[in-house]
């Protein structure tokens, strides 16, 4: 599996996706992002407010993004911290995002710079990934760092870097630790539509014995932004008003992903709809690289929706 697959591709998952996590998946909980977060516009707000800027680059379909944001939204470390700073939120990709340093293709990166815009000189313990901090701990550090560069007046590192080249991966997560446990991701009211352990050709046969569509979610247990699917399904309804229009399968681990990954889609999570006649549906997510990754409840029903338009046969709700 390639390192995209491994950091979520399997997109950081690649922390899954990761090339795994829109806007509103990623972002940390009310942080006061300055928009626009331009350069010039973003060093007037720090000049005028006297406070370090600090720049988190995150993508949608990021799981190591997806762990960081996790880790700062449940922790207390540095929300504590987040108004001692101007922060913005740069999601662009590759040379679209002009904060991000060339030859430091990854996310999730986070920069900080004094109120004058000079970068200050705040690292990541990896040489590799030197603006990677994995969660709110390492955060926590930097931040800390970059106030006391900012108070002395010191540890800057020249003008702003220039931006990166046209693709980011991320630092893979270690498939070897698990962050969910699969026989017990789904609340009860939705683990009892979701089978589990079936051949292709077994998920197939119910299919056309129920006469409707099925669905097929590909996860493994260090995907990140598996578990933040699966977390935001239990706590959504739309995926679950519509659960009883297909025959479900959860297909879980490496030898699931060998057995339904459509070919150059290495990547996980991954749903896929296939119609009562065994067909791959045309039934694709809202970004065009990773066209089976669904991040969210709504986005999940809304391709569920999708998928029983176009479906030549659905039995009864």
């Amino acid at each position: 599996m390639s390192e995209v697959a491994q950091l979520h591709r399997a997109p950081m998952a690649r922390m899954q996706p990761q090339r795994l996590f829109a806007l509103t998946v990623l972002a940390l909980a009310n942080p006061g992002f300055v928009e626009p977060h331009t350069r010039e516009h973003v060093q007037e707000v720090a000049g005028k407010q006297g406070k370090p800027v600090m720049v988190i680059a995150m993508t949608s379909w990021c799981a190591a993004c997806s762990a960081l944001r996790s880790s700062v939204n449940t922790g207390t470390k540095v929300n504590s911290l987040l108004d001692k700073f101007v922060v913005a939120y740069a999601s662009e990709e590759g040379l679209a995002n002009v904060w991000t340093e060339r030859g430091q293709d990854y996310v999730p990166q986070v920069y900080f710079y004094n109120d004058k815009g000079k970068q200050l000189a705040v690292y990541a313990e990896s040489s590799q990934y030197k603006y990677y901090f994995s969660d709110e701990v390492h955060l926590e550090t930097a931040m800390h760092k970059a106030l006391d560069l900012m108070a002395s007046g010191t540890g800057t590192v020249g003008d702003a870097p220039a931006p990166p080249g046209e693709k980011a991966t991320s630092p893979a997560p270690d498939p070897g630790v698990a962050v969910f446990d699969p026989a017990h991701a789904f609340d009860d009211s939705i683990a009892g539509h979701f089978l589990a352990d079936m051949k292709p050709e077994e998920i197939r046969a119910k299919a056309v014995e129920a006469n409707r569509p099925f669905m097929v979610m590909l996860t493994t247990s260090w995907c990140h932004a598996c578990k933040d699917l699966i977390q935001s399904i239990n706590g959504g309804k739309e995926t679950k008003d519509l659960l009883n229009a297909f025959v479900c399968l959860h297909a879980h681990g490496d030898k699931a992903l060998s057995e339904w990954q459509p070919q150059g889609q290495d990547y996980v999570p991954q749903v896929l709809f296939f119609d009562v006649d065994g067909s791959l549906m045309d039934v694709n997510s809202k970004y065009p690289e990773y066209k089976h990754f669904f991040s969210s409840d709504s986005e999940l029903g809304a391709g569920m929706a999708s998928a029983l338009d176009a479906s030549k046969a659905v039995g009864e709700l």
